[in-house]
């Protein structure tokens, strides 16, 4: 379809579904604007998408600001950052606080989705403040949501501004009440640390991962037994022995044999990168210690004899 069709009939037609009576038809409506713009150029959508655009973000029903919430990364994607900087960022961090929980989530879970197309200063002085009063958000799947988008934006602004303004948000986040959202930073923390390096991984945060390692949940104990075989994997024999080796080794005498079975998994991992002196002088005799009290029950010495079987493994044997 030519352009000049949708600007002269289309677009005329959309202005006045916009504001139809039925939420349902308006819901429609944002799909549709979401096609448009993709076809129109940026100065065309300026000009004539633009002026919709502002006006659906603060529509009276959730279920309209749900629908802008879910399209607004495709939505910014064709406006390009400009026009989203300029005009509707301010509006998209109104969705972060809107009275609806689904909206709310639709548009903290939508947004490390169109990082890209937001400025860092728009980042810090627009969307992070809103993202402060949603880490005491009742609904937990909005909390969640935070949470991986919390860690894309570490990705994307200033190393300093990461460790000092959202790195405590991270922390108190692996305190949540909630496993889903302890999970969800557990999920999404790997990619940022190894962005910013291994500072970002403060006493604060080991203390948080040794607390998880109580964790009622095995499946958090066992991502984080997987994120610190990853990050030690990365980060190398100095970040193993000084941050993560002591909270790793717990996974030795987890009751729960598939958290087990993951360490053992990293520790070959590991041996396949620290090399056999490493398993000799450094992990074998951790593994040695932890074992040899009388009180372990058989499965546990089992997998130490498991664990210790990779020193075979590093010698080719």
């Amino acid at each position: 379809m030519e352009k000049e069709v949708i600007v002269s009939d289309i677009v005329p037609s959309l202005k006045l579904l916009i504001t139809d009576e039925q939420d349902t038809i308006r819901m429609i409506c944002v799909g549709a604007m979401v096609g448009i713009a993709k076809i129109l150029s940026k100065d065309e959508n300026k000009k004539v998408m633009l002026p919709i655009t502002l006006a659906i973000f603060e529509d009276k029903s959730w279920k309209v600001r749900l629908a802008i919430a879910k399209n607004f990364p495709e939505l910014a994607g064709a406006f390009g950052k400009e026009i989203v900087d300029a005009s509707l960022t301010t509006k998209f961090s109104l969705l972060l606080k809107d009275d609806e929980a689904d909206v709310r989530t639709a548009a903290v879970t939508s947004l490390k989705s169109c990082l890209k197309t937001i400025s860092a200063e728009k980042i810090q002085t627009v969307i992070i403040p809103q993202l402060n009063d949603l880490m005491r958000d009742s609904s937990f799947s909005v909390r969640a949501g935070l949470a991986g988008s919390l860690c894309s934006i570490c990705t994307v602004i200033k190393k300093d501004v990461a460790i000092t303004r959202l790195l405590p948000l991270l922390i108190d986040l692996l305190k949540d009440e909630h496993h889903e959202v302890r999970m969800a930073i557990l999920a999404e923390v790997q990619p940022v640390a190894i962005s910013i390096g291994p500072e970002f991984i403060t006493s604060s945060m080991l203390i948080s991962f040794s607390n998880l390692m109580k964790d009622q949940k095995w499946r958090v104990r066992n991502a984080v037994i997987e994120l610190l075989g990853n990050l030690s994997k990365e980060f190398g024999k100095d970040f193993y022995s000084k941050s993560a080796e002591q909270i790793f080794l717990l996974f030795l005498v987890d009751t729960v044999a598939e958290v087990r079975e993951t360490g053992m998994a990293k520790i070959e991992q590991l041996a396949s990168v620290f090399k056999a002196d490493w398993v000799v002088k450094t992990y074998l005799p951790k593994a040695v210690e932890a074992f040899g009290k009388e009180k372990q029950g058989y499965l546990y010495r089992i997998t130490a004899l498991r664990s210790m079987a990779v020193r075979g493994c590093c010698n080719g044997r």
